[in-house]
């Protein structure tokens, strides 16, 4: 945390700073220098490693001529350290690359922040690829001071000799870049299909999880976000707690470089297989004003296929396909089949997007999947992922009035064997005193819980509307006790 008369330990920054270079300098086996505007390497002479430091937007090239850099043997290694020097102004935010010969020296001692981070500076330091690290530091809203101001060291980490034995940091699930919030509905003669734009961790939303993407956080740190597919703060809220803070850094470092570039749109007619491309519509072409969502609407003519199947699958720059979203159609949604192994669990959770009216009980929704997967007793949970059965969140946090849920215990949720390979299992949650509000505002997780695969078979997902005999299933009770059918407004995810 800084404070406004923190002269001391400025100046203390400033004396380490001037030790690092006295002690460097009388050392032949060591390296300290400033960045010019000709020269942004440190090293690379008596054996020591070379850097290479770069400027990542949105800061300019200039910052990085400013930084100071220091490489000393020790240890069996090479101790980096990094630190703003005199000339470099006070600043609000900086983003910097540090690229090393990965061939012959891998980093040991990264740390997930830089030294400069604190209650009112937020940072992140990721090495996405071997011999490539990126830092990012930003002063939130609340504070009167910058995130960096000369003499503050900024990284330290060491190198030790040999190639890395890891492989680039994993990034997480393309899953978790799904299509989100699908929509089918007609407007006037025409159907559209409508979908949003979601990447974990993707706050400015211009397509890839970077270290830029925590200037939003610092400029909306700790506003509340509403449950609502149309706040714009929600791509920010990457842990979709309800509220901008440093939890939404965990995003970007989980989910660094995932991209989206296009997605493609593909019907079939069957459903489950067989699906064509019938269109594709690239990010850059949605571009919206700053502070808006990223939304996407594709229009149906003549190709439109009533009753039809139709689902969008994301692709990077590459154009490598992600998973595919559910599919929807006119009166339901399905999953694709999603591979568990055998003897393995799926987490399963039921959302709801753009509720047809306010929503009072979640009533009997059926869920249909494979006869060789059962319901793992104890693991319902309403609301989102994680947490107990007491706890009031997803959807349910949108309530009116503060109350309660009556959540019915675990024998109430049967399994019904369909035949034809089929199984389905009913929930269902219900509200004391409590009404979610109507759309758009009505979207946010159900309920959740897990299937166990005792087959090898994969995991399909579907709603069963009503049974043979007319009974209901799949409905809610609005606020005037009237039964209403989700359709295709409920919307299922597996593993997310």
């Amino acid at each position: 945390m800084r404070h406004t008369g923190d002269v001391m330990g400025h100046g203390f920054r400033l004396a380490l700073l001037s030790m690092l270079i006295a002690l460097t300098a009388g050392w032949a086996m060591s390296c300290t220098k400033g960045l010019s505007a000709n020269d942004t390497t440190a090293g690379g002479t008596d054996g020591l490693p070379e850097l290479k430091l770069t400027a990542v937007a949105p800061s300019p090239t200039s910052t990085v001529q400013n930084l100071d850099v220091a490489i000393v043997r020790a240890g069996g290694g090479f101790d980096v350290s990094i630190l703003a020097g005199e000339k470099l102004p006070e600043l609000r935010e900086l983003f910097f690359s540090v690229d090393y010969p990965a061939a012959t020296v891998h980093s040991l001692g990264l740390p997930g922040a830089p030294q400069v981070a604190g209650e009112n500076v937020i940072g992140l330091v990721v090495e996405p690829r071997p011999g490539h690290i990126e830092c990012g530091t930003v002063a939130t809203v609340q504070s009167d001071l910058p995130a960096i101001r000369p003499g503050d060291p900024i990284l330290t980490f060491r190198l030790v000799s040999g190639p890395s034995e890891r492989s680039a940091s994993e990034v997480a699930s393309s899953a978790r870049a799904r299509a989100r919030n699908l929509q089918l509905a007609k407007d006037g003669e025409n159907w559209v299909l409508s979908w949003d734009y979601t990447n974990p961790g993707d706050a400015n939303q211009d397509g890839e999880v970077g270290i830029g993407d925590l200037t939003p956080i610092g400029a909306h740190f700790l506003q509340q976000v509403n449950n609502s597919w149309d706040d714009p703060l929600r791509n920010i809220d990457g842990d979709s707690n309800g509220e901008i803070n440093a939890g939404d850094i965990t995003p970007i470092g989980q989910n660094y470089a995932s991209e989206i570039f296009a997605y493609q749109i593909e019907m079939s007619e069957a459903g489950a297989s067989n699906f064509r491309t019938i269109g594709q519509m690239l990010l850059e072409d949605e571009r919206t004003n700053p502070g808006e969502t990223v939304t996407f609407t594709y229009t149906f003519g003549s190709e439109y296929v009533e009753d039809a199947w139709y689902r969008v699958v994301t692709l990077d720059r590459e154009l490598l396909f992600g998973i595919p979203s559910e599919s929807i159609s006119e009166n339901g949604r399905r999953l694709d089949p999603v591979d568990v192994p055998s003897e393995g669990e799926v987490m399963v959770t039921l959302y709801a997007n753009n509720l047809s009216g306010a929503m009072a009980h979640m009533n009997a929704v059926r869920v249909v999947f494979p006869d060789c997967y059962e319901y793992v007793r104890g693991s319902a949970n309403p609301g989102a992922p994680g947490g107990y059965t007491s706890d009031v969140d997803g959807i349910w946090t949108s309530f009116v009035q503060p109350g309660g849920l009556l959540f019915p215990p675990d024998n109430f949720f049967v399994t019904t064997d369909l035949g034809d390979g089929k199984r389905a299992l009913d929930l269902n949650v219900t509200t004391i005193d409590r009404i979610v509000a109507a759309t758009p505002v009505g979207y946010g997780d159900l309920i959740n819980f897990k299937l166990k695969n005792n087959g090898t078979a994969p995991l399909t997902l579907e709603f069963q509307a009503q049974t043979e005999d007319g009974v209901k299933r799949t409905y809610f009770s609005d606020d005037q006790n009237v039964d209403r059918y989700f359709g295709n407004s409920i919307g299922i995810r597996a593993n997310q």
